[in-house]
């Protein structure tokens, strides 16, 4: 996947960044369901992650941070979890953390795939 920025890095040169492939349990491949929404939205160019109109159409234009935050925040509510337990970090965090422990992959590996310091400690 080719990230033009990234929180981290807002300026320069794009990065591109693998997906791993969970061969093991098909349910949890991240390659698995990034092609599925790529399929069921139409997405063939351009952002992966779009703003969904208060119509229910897809958008054109990038989710933004903001604009994911409120969107979690919406179905943890609906889902009648406590949404201030919950924030974009520590779902990346504990995914990071879920996987690292789940494979047993090096946690080098993991830093360096996930340009993260502070997720494994």
């Amino acid at each position: 996947m080719t990230l033009r920025k990234s929180k981290t890095k807002q300026q320069g040169n794009q990065e591109i960044k693998a997906i791993p492939n969970a061969k093991l349990d098909e349910k949890y491949c991240p390659v698995r369901h990034l092609s599925k929404w790529l399929d069921i939205s139409g997405i063939s160019e351009g952002p992966v992650f779009r703003r969904i109109r208060r119509n229910q159409k897809l958008g054109e234009e990038l989710l933004t941070g903001d604009g994911f935050y409120k969107l979690l925040k919406k179905l943890c509510n609906e889902a009648s979890i406590d949404s201030k337990q919950i924030t974009p970090h520590s779902l990346r965090a504990g995914f990071i953390t879920s996987a690292y422990l789940a494979t047993k992959q090096s946690r080098e590996r993991y830093l360096v795939e996930t340009d993260r310091r502070d997720v494994l400690e």
